[in-house]
């Protein structure tokens, strides 16, 4: 895994947590 892709992986993380908080 590139280091670029383990930043989108985290990116993704972040968002999949907000959207679990928003629902």
């Amino acid at each position: 895994i590139k280091p670029s892709d383990r930043m989108d992986v985290l990116e993704q993380l972040e968002i999949d947590a907000l959207d679990m908080n928003k629902s």
